[in-house]
C-alpha cells in the first residue's frame, strides 16, 4: 500500500507562513470515498501554494467534527503527480486542518464553482488508502 504523507509540507508551510491562510489548528481526520478529483495543477504557480481539489463522501469521522456527508478538501501539492495513485471510488484515510482563508483558491467543475461561498477550507495534509480509523 503506497502512502502519501504531506504533513511535512503542511508543517513547513505553517512555520514559514502561507500568506492569506489562517489555520485554527482544528484537525478533521476521517475516512471517506473519493467522489470527484479536480484538475492536476502544474507546480509552476509563481511561488504560490498549489492545491488539488477532491470531493469525498465521509464514511466515518475519526477525530474532530463535521456536519455534512460530503466534503471538499484542498490538498497541498508538492509534485504534479502526488495524488496519481488515488481515483474515483477509492476509500481513503484523510487528515485535514481547517482554515478560514486560503492563499490561492482553486475551483473545479463539479466540485466547487467560483461563485460558491466557502466558510471553512479543509486543507489536506495526508491521504492514504484505508477504510477505517485504525
Amino acid at each position: 500500500m503506497k502512502i502519501y504523507i504531506l504533513s511535512l509540507a503542511f508543517v513547513l508551510l505553517t512555520i514559514i507562513g502561507v500568506s492569506g491562510q489562517r489555520s485554527d489548528d482544528t484537525p478533521l481526520i476521517f475516512f471517506g470515498k473519493v467522489e470527484k478529483m479536480g484538475d492536476v495543477i502544474p507546480r509552476d504557480s509563481g511561488g504560490h501554494v498549489v492545491y488539488q481539489l477532491i470531493k469525498l463522501r465521509i464514511g466515518k469521522i475519526c477525530e474532530g467534527s463535521y456536519k455534512g456527508s460530503q466534503i471538499i478538501v484542498d490538498f497541498i501539492k508538492l509534485e504534479p503527480n502526488d495524488l496519481k495513485d488515488f481515483g474515483l471510488g477509492d476509500w481513503v484515510f484523510v487528515n485535514t486542518s481547517r482554515a478560514k482563508s486560503i492563499d490561492v483558491r482553486y475551483d473545479s467543475p463539479g466540485i466547487r464553482k467560483p461563485s460558491d461561498i466557502v466558510d471553512d477550507f479543509y486543507i489536506g495534509t495526508s491521504i492514504r488508502h484505508q477504510k477505517s480509523c485504525n
